[in-house]
């Protein structure tokens, strides 16, 4: 195994014969890093992790706010996945064939979307704006934002669209396409 500093999650879907990729936007308050720029599910290795394989259902599991699958669900896939190593960030990156109902995305959308609005950050500490409970099936006031959305492969390696996406996302993706190994067929979640 790799030395390994993070662990990246790029969930994917083949339909209608293109490749299309599930990509989150990096702006969660909680995240003094943040470039604001779409991405896949990532984060950064726990001192008592060794495995990216624990890592991986971890950060899978936090990023998705439980809104997808269990922690069961997740364990049982992530067994039968091989990770794509990316020697130059340190990164084991785990591709993940997924049907998402949009459901599912919209309420990812409405929790992050909530959060944020609910958070914020002041000299580096996180503060809660509003008292945190139960997300309320509807606030007028919020406007739920796109932060998680399928993006097509042409979509990703349009010239005009390079800005949007988060530089290091977009280095790991090209070297993976050019893996001769690895092809995007795993089964479906």
């Amino acid at each position: 195994m790799e030395k390994y500093d993070k662990v990246a999650i790029l969930c994917y879907l083949k339909k209608d014969n293109q490749l299309l990729f599930l990509l989150n936007k990096d702006n969660l308050v909680f995240n003094q890093n943040k470039t604001n720029k779409y991405t896949y599910f990532e984060g950064l290795r726990n001192e008592n992790e060794f495995k990216p394989q624990n890592t991986a259902i971890r950060i899978f599991y936090e990023n998705t706010f439980n809104s997808f699958y269990s922690l069961t669900e997740i364990e049982q896939y992530f067994n039968e996945i091989t990770p794509f190593y990316n020697q130059k960030y340190h990164l084991y990156l785990y591709c993940i064939n997924i049907n998402i109902q949009n459901e599912k995305i919209k309420l990812y959308n409405k929790i992050k979307s909530y959060i944020k609005c609910t958070f914020e950050l002041k000299n580096g500490i996180v503060k809660d704006t509003l008292i945190f409970g139960k997300i309320p099936n509807n606030i007028p006031e919020l406007n739920f934002e796109e932060d998680l959305k399928w993006y097509s492969i042409s979509d990703i390696l349009d010239r005009k669209n390079t800005d949007i996406f988060k530089r290091e996302f977009f280095s790991c993706l090209i070297m993976l396409l050019r893996d001769t190994d690895f092809v995007f067929d795993q089964t479906i979640v």
